[in-house]
């Protein structure tokens, strides 16, 4: 065997053990860990060396990862017994007088894979690959049906730290305040974060939880599990003669929402804003209505319409039990 070949060979080698961490990781992700202890497990199990007691419980106490750490130390072990076959093939084969007459092609293919490495590294590069095994893992994580998706932040002995996306909300948190479900009394879990649309959301004991909201909450990682990871219920299944509210912002009880209608309600049919009760009675307040693509400010005279979407203001309970809302169901927020 010359030097070339061993060249090659080898640098094939590193290509190879760097594309099957980079599956493997993203297959760990997919499950819900993160990419740190990601990468991190996917190593310490393809090159055999093990990995941290507290940690490996997040691998242990998941069958999905289970399959996938028994099927990488099964790949690890057969790839090193091949990587040192070959190398000691390599080196008994290679003579010294062929190194030397092959030097200069070894300092440029080490060079010309160096610099590779490099601009792989670079932020304008590695975020784009980044982004895409993201997309691979929300895609993986998703193919068996619409599922929230769980990642695990950080762990605690069995209390964890954990990030949510929720694509559907759980029937303990469906159309409920914090107060109202009780997730802290029930279930000893601790909502920390709430982000909507791209905005952090202050949690208070009115806050109600959304479809689309990426959530941080900590508690024992089983209960976790057990609440939020489910698939799409039917009583969620959004209904087409329904009026549609999304909560923009929480204020206390109230809340501004976004409505679309398509169902007036009694008090509204044909119904100048002015002779309604709906601000006198119930303290609602249109601000503002979207038809036929324009943005118009209410007055006096405004009458609502079916279609029209509706910006408003007031006590949540009584926007929702005046126009009889579903929450709205619309397609996953990209981020």
């Amino acid at each position: 065997m010359n030097v070339t070949l061993a060249i090659i060979l080898i640098i094939g080698f590193i290509i190879a053990y760097i594309i099957i961490i980079s599956i493997f990781s993203v297959m760990f992700r997919a499950t819900g860990l993160n990419k740190e202890k990601s990468r991190y497990q996917a190593i310490s199990l393809f090159t055999n060396c093990g990995f941290t007691t507290s940690e490996s419980e997040l691998i242990t106490s998941n069958r999905q990862r289970r399959k996938i750490a028994m099927i990488l130390m099964i790949v690890g072990h057969v790839f090193s017994v091949i990587i040192v076959s070959l190398v000691v093939a390599m080196f008994s084969s290679i003579k010294v007088s062929d190194i030397r007459n092959n030097i200069r092609f070894l300092v440029i293919v080490i060079g010309i894979f160096t610099l590779l490495l490099i601009v792989f590294n670079l932020p304008f590069i590695s975020k784009p690959l980044q982004k895409m095994f993201d997309n691979i893992a929300i895609k993986s994580a998703m193919k068996k049906g619409r599922t929230n998706i769980i990642t695990v932040l950080d762990n605690y002995g069995k209390q964890s730290l954990t990030e949510i996306y929720l694509y559907w909300v759980p029937d303990e948190l469906y159309d409920k305040s914090l107060v109202d479900a009780k997730l802290k009394n029930r279930f000893n879990l601790n909502l920390i974060t709430v982000k909507r649309k791209n905005k952090i959301l202050d949690v208070t004991p009115s806050t109600i939880i959304q479809k689309n909201d990426k959530i941080i909450i900590f508690g024992d990682i089983n209960t976790i599990e057990s609440i939020f990871k489910i698939k799409e219920k039917k009583s969620e299944i959004k209904e087409e003669n329904k009026n549609k509210i999304s909560i923009i912002d929480n204020y206390d009880s109230d809340a501004m929402c976004e409505i679309v209608i398509k169902e007036i309600p009694e008090m509204l049919y044909n119904t100048p804003l002015s002779e309604s009760v709906i601000k006198s009675k119930y303290n609602i307040t249109i601000i503002m209505i979207k038809r036929n693509n324009s943005h118009e400010l209410t007055n006096k005279d405004t009458i609502i319409k079916e279609n029209d979407v509706l910006i408003v203001f007031g006590p949540y309970k009584n926007i929702k039990d005046i126009f009889r809302c579903e929450i709205d169901m619309t397609t996953m927020d990209e981020e």
